[in-house]
């Protein structure tokens, strides 16, 4: 048996380094999600026929539509293993960003959001629960939040280069990170031992334990994933709604990727330099975008370092709190702004507001519905739990990005964000009495302490 690492510096980097790889698929989520707010204008330059109004939500909210369908081919997964699966779903995204650089008409670029959104409706399935079964207790929290950095370093790449490059050099530039994960999960990236011990390939499983422990002898946790596998049967998404115990922790991880959707986040940033326009800052919109989006990464260094010292519930409160706040009061200046009020005084609350909604929602909103959801369901149900999750997550994100200017014209901006912040302080409500507190407990901790 070897002794349990309790110490974070005796985590190995190559299990970092396992972690970093894979989520260059999240980078590359990151590009295509920030993606509309600076090439949209761009369109308007670049192509003969640009876009109109109805036709730029099409092209924002697309992407969403490929994330619906995509996680329902998260069962390939468990067929021909992670590594595979994140090989082959990363083809629709790198084919996007060629069909970006390339077109000339509208329909290139629809197909290319589509393309985009399903390959990251797969990721979202497969990078969870891959992260989830390499890593220990003592660090999954902080690996799972990988995800969370890597899309908000993607998100700053764009916002940076997408005002000022055209589509063809920016596409190419987005294409190092999916060729450099190809790459190196080929090369260097082992599979994971929970689905090598699933399908008995025991040696091999050992061997991936070895390499991701920096260990020799790995017995011990060997025989506890044996353990764990054998204590589960196999099962379909049907079987999730046949146990008590498995609809609540279902219910659970829906009712956070609601919050985290309907906290407006995606519409925010999907229109982030049109959101800058109406407030009438003379700070260039490209740059407030530049600065939001340095917030965002900044905000998702410091997550890693907290959710395994301060929990994952202490950060939704936080998220939900800070979102909140940020929310109302920039609903106050645009409500102030649209009834004709001088918001002369005011020219620095919309990019302080956003800023710090930013920051509030990347330390909880962003990371913890996934790090939750790859903890609270048992090894036989997670690809079904992951797949109906963010295929819903995908769904609100349509809605909400298909939506947001429909909104605004009905209602205008500051009712919009107050809108957004109820579902902010409804979610305080929801951490407090649903939510369980996962943070260093074993995955088989974790299914004891749900009754699973």
């Amino acid at each position: 048996m070897h002794p349990e690492r309790k110490e974070d510096e005796n985590t190995p980097r190559f299990l970092y380094f396992c972690v970093a790889t894979i989520n260059l698929a999240s980078f590359t989520c990151g590009t295509a999600f920030a993606w509309s707010s600076p090439s949209i204008p761009r369109l308007h330059e670049e192509l003969l026929h640009p876009p109109d109004t109805t036709e730029e939500s099409l092209i924002a909210s697309l992407l969403a539509v490929g994330s619906i369908f995509s996680p329902f081919l998260a069962f390939i997964s468990d067929v021909i293993g992670r590594k595979k699966a994140v090989i082959l779903a990363t083809v629709p995204i790198y084919s996007s960003f060629l069909l970006i650089a390339f077109g000339t008409q509208l329909w290139c670029f629809f197909l290319a959001r589509f393309l985009s959104g399903f390959s990251i409706g797969w990721y979202f399935v497969i990078i969870p629960n891959y992260v989830a079964e390499i890593s220990e207790k003592h660090n999954r929290g902080r690996m799972s939040c990988f995800l969370v950095l890597n899309i908000t370093l993607g998100n700053l790449l764009i916002y940076c280069m997408g005002p000022y490059l055209s589509l063809l050099v920016s596409s190419f530039i987005c294409l190092i990170a999916p060729t450099l994960l190809i790459c190196l999960m080929l090369k260097y990236v082992p599979e994971s031992p929970y689905y090598l011990m699933t399908v008995d390939r025991k040696l091999e499983a050992e061997e991936s334990l070895r390499k991701l422990r920096g260990l020799s002898d790995v017995l011990q946790e060997s025989e506890d994933i044996q353990r764990g596998i054998k204590a589960t049967s196999q099962s379909r998404m049907t079987d999730l709604f046949h146990k008590r115990s498995l609809i609540k922790c279902l219910l659970i991880t829906i009712g956070l990727v609601t919050f985290q959707q309907f906290s407006g986040v995606n519409a925010i940033l999907f229109y982030l330099q049109t959101v800058f326009l109406e407030t009438g800052s003379e700070l260039e919109p490209e740059i407030s975008s530049i600065v939001v989006a340095v917030v965002q990464f900044t905000s998702s260094t410091i997550t890693p370092f907290l959710v395994d010292r301060l929990g994952r519930k202490f950060l939704l409160y936080v998220s939900g709190i800070g979102t909140l706040i940020s929310l109302i009061t920039l609903g106050l200046f645009f409500y102030l702004k649209s009834n004709n009020y001088s918001v002369e005084s005011l020219s620095l609350m919309p990019i302080l507001s956003l800023m710090f909604f930013i920051f509030s929602y990347t330390v909880g909103f962003g990371p913890m519905p996934f790090t939750i959801l790859g903890e609270i369901f048992p090894q036989n149900v997670k690809s079904a739990a992951s797949t109906l999750t963010v295929s819903i997550s995908s769904c609100f994100t349509f809605i909400t990005t298909l939506f947001f200017p429909y909104l605004l014209q009905l209602v205008g901006f500051g009712i919009s964000m107050w809108l957004f912040a109820a579902f902010c302080l409804v979610s305080l409500f929801f951490t407090y009495f649903f939510v369980p507190e996962t943070k260093g407990k074993s995955l088989q901790e974790i299914q004891k302490m749900l009754n699973l």
